[in-house]
């Protein structure tokens, strides 16, 4: 039985580059409790494996702030174009070329995780994030950020060689040539927005490939943007409203079309999404990333002086709960406002876990303060 009186409350805060949250931690022998055992709530069915909880959505913040942080914007030359690029982190789309016939788990085991493979060791990539949804037609379509530029060329043959390990580019080669057997002709895909040109230019590049290297990865290079990681993360953390699920029932596939706004479902086809949502990863990130939770620390006068100045900024937004209080900000904000108790909690922790040293720089033309790894 603890002794209530015994029991001794601490102030505590926990930050990560993009936010800090103040809350009362309590003590019973330095060790923390807990003053009440609320049960945890059951994680409702949406009703598809696309949904991310709150829970993930949370993890995916954090992972896309370290991400940001350790991502300074940078220049580099492009050989195949002869252009210079400068981006912060590279936004990248993977599909499959032709109708999905194995579930998401065997994409991921057998697609994904060798693209992951190939991308950390010809590329150097250090640190990465990807996320797994449904498209409208059903398929799986795969997104993956990482902070290092890779040649859209070079990543269109080494996808296209991936997914066709389960004989997706072999579909599509088979697909396309039974469809334009009599010449070209617009696609009867009503998902399909280009127009006429674009398509047209299209099939005269499939002739030229035999229909072996499909269109089947997109990729952007994020930078100059407001609040980056406000903008990765709730890309990567959105849910979808409408979607399609494949429901096996013999020798046959039926596709339904579910709404989160609805009610009821078919017995099979509920039974169906209860078994998928226990199965699998939606998203993940390398170890590094997912070890870096947040910094956490008693809070003293320095570090309630330094939150009176974030909560005068008008570039923080504040948040008050019943139990906890939340500052949104940037690792710049923290500097132009002297919290320097609060940016090294946040810098220590990161070279505490991740292991780099004496690589967080100054740029003197602008006072900027980038960490280069």
């Amino acid at each position: 039985m603890i002794d209530s009186n015994l029991i001794v409350r601490v102030p505590s805060i926990v930050c990560t580059p993009g936010r800090a949250v103040l809350y009362d931690e309590y003590l019973y022998s330095d060790k923390p409790v807990r003053l009440s055992n609320l049960l945890r709530k059951q994680i409702s069915l949406t009703g598809s494996r696309a949904h991310i909880s709150k829970r993930s959505t949370s993890k995916i913040k954090k992972a896309v702030e370290y991400i940001t942080t350790f991502s300074p914007r940078k220049t580099v030359y492009d050989q195949a174009t002869n252009k210079s690029i400068t981006f912060q982190l590279t936004f990248i789309t993977l599909t499959l070329s032709s109708n999905q016939i194995h579930t998401d788990n065997d994409v991921k085991k057998m697609l994904l995780h060798q693209f992951i493979t190939e991308v950390t060791n010809k590329y150097s990539v250090k640190y990465y994030l990807w996320r797994i949804e449904k498209q409208l037609n059903g398929n799986a379509h795969i997104h993956f950020i990482c902070n290092k530029f890779i040649p859209y060329y070079e990543l269109r043959v080494m996808w296209n060689r991936i997914q066709n390990k389960l004989g997706y580019v072999d579909r599509y080669r088979d697909n396309m040539r039974d469809y334009y057997k009599d010449g070209f002709r617009l696609s009867d895909n009503k998902y399909d927005k280009r127009d006429y040109k674009t398509q047209f230019e299209a099939y005269k590049r499939g002739l030229l490939t035999d229909y072996q290297q499909p269109n089947s990865t997109d990729i952007h290079k994020i930078f100059n943007i407001t609040n980056l990681a406000a903008y990765v993360s709730k890309y990567m953390s959105k849910n979808n409203k409408d979607h399609y699920v494949k429901v096996k029932s013999d020798n046959n596939i039926k596709h339904y079309r579910v709404d989160d706004n609805s009610r009821y479902y078919m017995a099979g086809v509920l039974r169906y999404l209860r078994k998928q949502c226990s199965r699998g990863r939606l998203w993940g990130c390398n170890a590094q990333l997912s070890s870096l939770t947040g910094a956490s620390s008693e809070v003293d006068s320095s570090i309630l002086e330094e939150i009176e100045r974030l909560k005068k900024d008008k570039e923080v937004w504040f948040y008050r709960g019943d139990y906890f209080a939340c500052f949104y900000f940037d690792m710049q904000t923290l500097i132009s406002n002297k919290c320097l108790n609060i940016f090294n909690l946040i810098l220590n922790d990161i070279i505490d876990k991740v292991g780099y040293k004496d690589e967080y720089l100054i740029d003197s033309s602008t006072n900027r303060k980038e960490i280069i790894w």
